[in-house]
């Protein structure tokens, strides 16, 4: 039961870090989010190097897209909470 809760935990890990990196690479407007795709782009390959089962890739995938959505929304909310509802033209 012990190996199993490690490898849930390695695979929401590696899911959190890179649903923020895509949340990044969404949010920022300037060049630099290039670079967060890249480094987006290493963790899933370094993901799928380490982890040859097909599960633990599916829910790589599932966490990292997961997280991406509560990330963009989370901080969508705090903009609208500090901006308030942006006006019509």
């Amino acid at each position: 039961m012990g190996e199993r809760l490690k490898t849930i935990a390695v695979v929401a890990g590696y899911g959190l870090v890179g649903g923020a990196l895509l949340a990044m690479f969404v949010l920022i407007p300037s060049v630099i989010r290039f670079v967060f795709s890249l480094i987006a782009l290493w963790l899933g390959v370094r993901f799928f190097r380490s982890h040859e089962s097909l599960g633990r890739r599916i829910g790589f995938i599932v966490a990292a897209l997961a997280f991406f959505f509560l990330f963009v929304l989370f901080i969508t909310m705090v903009m609208f909470i500090r901006e308030g509802m942006p006006t019509a033209p």
